[in-house]
């Protein structure tokens, strides 16, 4: 049954969806076109899905859900962008709903003192509606055909069948969340950090051995999931993974010449480290070969240079959680004009966010643990502003909780001063 308070949600969030495809259609002329889109062509031209990548056709180089998603707009509403941003308008709005109640289920998992809990519907509508509004999150939902909106569906889903797997255990429950966990890994294979809470949550109710046959269980059903994909990959291009080109991803993560993502600190591609005759050589390998090439570079480094290795690793932690020196260089002039701004916000959030996980470090780590274990695992390979904007929604709820903490705090100390008999906040 859904109470009074969530239909106020629902309508809020459907409104907010409506005026957002409105503003798609009055107001934005130029929609930017990624890998997918260039994967449901070929879908559309010949049944085949595959990328023209580093100069052979790929078959394996990208996930496929979105992919398959764009491919079948393009075939109901014709090749146009604007279906596909509808459609990621309308997952968004579903995120936001899921991460309402993920939110409000955390906030109730954390049992913070009375003082703060009496404060969970504004945390949690304020938490929402600044997701709804977040404009680095609306800009990858309204501006761009790529897979960001369905990336953090996949990531809050996971959450919310979890939450609603200890509210309510049961085995329809637990198949649910394990078969969208293996499709949130067929989609992104990093967002496999969704199990970590339930993992935690598991080890706080029952012990470590309970914990681990049961996350065990549920990757096993998970793997069935991406099953299909792994052989698919591996009759295409002989691969055994759900991606190929991971291992170029650990050699551009590995360069000193560059700042852990994919351009160098002078702004240029990171094939400007090869040679003409290099870069003619591997263009001309098959996609298993260019793997192996990649991994041979990447070899080298680790053989030779282990100590850059380890502080390029700490670099790219630095860089998910703060900037990286060539941040905005992929974006328009007039969107890097909001960087700055979207800085000191930033580091606002996550100064208040952190104050609190120091206050209550044991309450808040089954949370904050997505976004943790999202920054060790993508500091392997290498990391992107839009990575860390994944997990910018649960920072923003920390950084609230913090300010209403805050705002008690100021009202005890102006009690006492009164000498007026007050409750510890703690």
């Amino acid at each position: 049954m859904i109470s009074f308070s969530d239909k106020t949600i629902l309508k809020t969030i459907g409104i907010i969806g409506i005026g957002k495809i409105i503003f798609l259609f009055v107001f934005i002329h130029q929609v930017f076109l990624w890998e997918a889109h260039y994967i449901a062509l070929g879908l559309l031209a010949d049944g085949e899905f595959y990328l023209i990548s580093d100069g052979i056709k790929n078959y394996t180089e990208q996930f496929p859900v979105f992919a398959y998603l764009v491919f079948q707009c393009y075939k109901l509403f014709g090749v146009s962008p604007y279906p596909v941003i509808v459609l990621n308008i309308l997952i968004s709005s579903f995120t936001g709903y899921f991460l309402y109640r993920v939110l409000q289920y955390f906030f109730d998992e954390c049992n913070f003192p009375e003082k703060i809990r009496k404060y969970k519907s504004p945390i949690t509508q304020l938490s929402l509606l600044l997701f709804l509004f977040h404009p680095l999150i609306n800009y990858y939902t309204l501006y761009n055909v790529h897979p960001f909106a369905l990336d953090l569906f996949l990531l809050i889903l996971p959450l919310y069948l979890m939450s609603r797997w200890f509210e309510k255990p049961g085995s329809l429950n637990f198949v649910v969340y394990s078969l969208v966990l293996g499709l949130t890994i067929l989609n992104r294979a990093t967002l496999i950090v969704a199990i970590v809470p339930f993992f935690i949550l598991l080890w706080r109710r029952y012990n470590l051995w309970k914990s681990i046959r049961l996350c065990s269980v549920i990757m096993f059903i998970s793997f069935f999931v991406v099953l299909p994909w792994l052989i698919r990959n591996y009759q295409k291009d002989h691969i055994i993974g759900l991606i190929s080109g991971t291992e170029k991803l650990l050699w551009k993560g590995s360069l000193a010449e560059a700042d852990g993502s994919n351009y160098l600190l002078n702004g240029k591609n990171c094939y400007e480290l090869f040679t003409v005759e290099e870069q003619r050589i591997m263009k001309s390998l098959p996609v298993r070969e260019q793997d192996a090439f990649f991994m041979k570079k990447y070899s080298e480094i680790v053989k030779d240079k282990p100590a850059q290795l380890m502080k390029l690793y700490l670099r790219k932690l630095n860089n998910f959680w703060l900037f990286r020196k060539q941040i905005g260089n992929e974006y328009s002039e007039k969107v890097q004009k909001f960087i700055p701004l979207y800085k000191v916000i930033y580091l606002i959030i996550l100064f208040l966010c952190t104050f609190l996980f120091v206050i209550f470090p044991k309450k808040l780590f089954p949370l904050l643990s997505v976004p943790i274990a999202l920054s060790l695992l993508h500091s392997v390979f290498y990391v992107e502003t839009r990575h860390r904007v994944l997990i910018e929604p649960i920072l923003i709820f920390g950084a609230i909780i913090s300010i209403f903490f805050l705002l008690e705090l100021v009202k005890v100390k102006f009690f006492l001063k009164k000498g007026e008999l007050v409750t510890h906040l703690f």
